[in-house]
């Protein structure tokens, strides 16, 4: 644990250009290197965690207290429990040979200024397109784990610990850069005017393609590493980023007038609509160690389910419905989320998208005199989510609160390596979790009116 980030560097050459075309078409584009914005926290967890300094009482001594009610004294840590915090703990460390992350980034923009017959003049339009590449990403191993040499049904690697004893629950968790780039892709289109009558409108549409391996979204290093979708902890896979809005469309509406001379009068009508983040369908985790995962990674909801082919698939061993499920109650799950198309292989990773959301508000501002000639006021007038105002069925927001939606329990037969897949819990119904949301979010889903006064003086 002696790496840091001293002496790490990097070059980042660039190159911007703009060709003025003609009087009303611009051209613009660069090339270049980035770096920056990756967290310095994740680099402090090897000082936090690094085996000696933060230590906790083995599984073993935590059993035994659980076990052992005469253990259990709630002004006192027994002796034995204190004996066994020892230096030995778990770490997070920096791979010798980091580098620092870097995006390659192309970009290639037009700007216009136009006329629409029967519209008007001094349309402002803007196309731009952007690719980014991002070289050496961050991501997160487990090298206290190695195959055993064992392996499920389905080809999945069983992991074992390089430990013995009570320090085979421990995990050594290195930050290091993924092989392989990930690729953005951003394309967005804008259209602004003006009118002299008061009315003025923008409008922007965004498509983005953003692929990633690791997301980082936390600050320490068991998270980032034990809650990514996988189908071996130990292999990264490259997928739809998480924070990914595939299409965004965007609508403001203005007009500006005085109905009382020296006193503005502005409306302001903002329209949004835009998809779903991505998610993975999992399998649900509760303290489930068949594939070689710690305690503290066992109820990580994160690994990606085998699709059955057919009743006789020798991958899994199917239930009678009450001690596990049949092929066919798996596959009313699978045929309900859309993974029935995936049969014979896995389910992939962040392929399938949370609900769309629509946001309209509506602002009114009404300038108003003062006391005194340099005093003014503002009456204004707000309604959030004015499209549940409309339709109480439009502007609610259902989105997952993370991005992997569980969708059965599991195990594997210590022997033949089969899956059975079982109810999440004993009071859980079939399609419970079969859908793209987990929660529903009441205060961003109904219409709320502001009305208030502004006094400047």
């Amino acid at each position: 644990n002696t790496e840091a980030m001293d002496g790490l560097d990097a070059v980042l050459p660039r190159l911007g250009v703009k060709w003025y075309l003609t009087e009303s078409t611009t051209l613009r584009g660069g090339v270049g290197l980035f770096s920056g914005g990756q967290p310095n926290v994740w680099v402090t967890n090897s000082y936090t965690n690094n085996g000696m300094t933060f230590v906790q009482a083995p599984k073993s001594v935590r059993d035994q207290v659980l076990t052992n009610t005469a253990n259990v004294d709630f002004n006192n840590v027994p002796q034995f429990v204190k004996d066994s915090l020892k230096p030995g703990g778990f770490t997070n460390y920096t791979d010798p040979n980091f580098k620092l992350p870097t995006d390659l980034r192309y970009q290639l923009a037009a700007d216009f200024n136009f006329e629409i017959p029967y519209l008007g003049d001094d349309f402002n339009s803007t196309l731009d397109a952007t690719l980014i590449q991002r070289r050496d990403p961050a991501v997160w191993l487990d090298t206290s784990r190695v195959p055993s040499g064992k392996k499920a049904a389905d080809g999945r690697i069983i992991y074992k610990s390089i430990y013995s004893g009570d320090l085979k629950d421990n995990y050594d968790i290195m930050l290091t850069n993924g092989d392989e780039s990930e690729t953005t892709r951003i394309l967005s289109a804008s259209l602004a005017k003006t009118w002299e009558t008061g009315i003025r409108m923008t409008t922007s549409y965004t498509n983005q393609d953003s692929e990633e391996a690791n997301p980082g979204t936390s600050s320490r290093a068991v998270s980032n590493y034990g809650n990514n979708p996988v189908l071996d902890r130990n292999v990264n896979i490259i997928a739809p980023a998480v924070n990914e809005t595939k299409h965004r469309l965007v609508l403001n509406l203005g007009y500006s007038t005085e109905f009382f001379s020296g006193y503005a009068t502005k409306f302001d009508l903002f329209f949004e609509r835009k998809s779903g983040r991505p998610l993975s369908y999992v399998l649900d985790s509760n303290r489930d160690f068949a594939f070689g995962d710690q305690t503290d990674l066992g109820s990580n909801d994160v690994y990606l389910p085998y699709i059955p082919t057919s009743a006789a698939d020798p991958v899994m061993k199917f239930g009678n419905g009450k001690t596990g499920y049949t092929y066919e109650q798996i596959m009313e799950v699978f045929r309900t989320v859309g993974l029935d198309k995936y049969a014979g292989g896995h389910a992939p990773k962040n392929a399938f998208y949370q609900p769309w959301t629509t946001t309209m508000d509506l602002n009114v501002q009404q300038e108003i005199p003062g006391f005194s000639p340099e005093h003014k006021g503002t009456l204004y007038f707000t309604v959030l989510n004015l499209a549940n105002l409309l339709d109480k069925d439009s502007g609610q927001v259902h989105r997952m609160r993370f991005p992997q939606q569980p969708l059965m329990q599991f195990s594997v037969d210590s022997t033949t390596g089969q899956y059975t897949y079982e109810p999440l819990s004993s009071s859980s119904t079939l399609l419970q979790n079969a859908r793209n949301w987990s929660e529903f979010y009441p205060s961003a889903s109904v219409w709320r009116i502001k009305v208030g006064v502004n006094y400047r003086f």
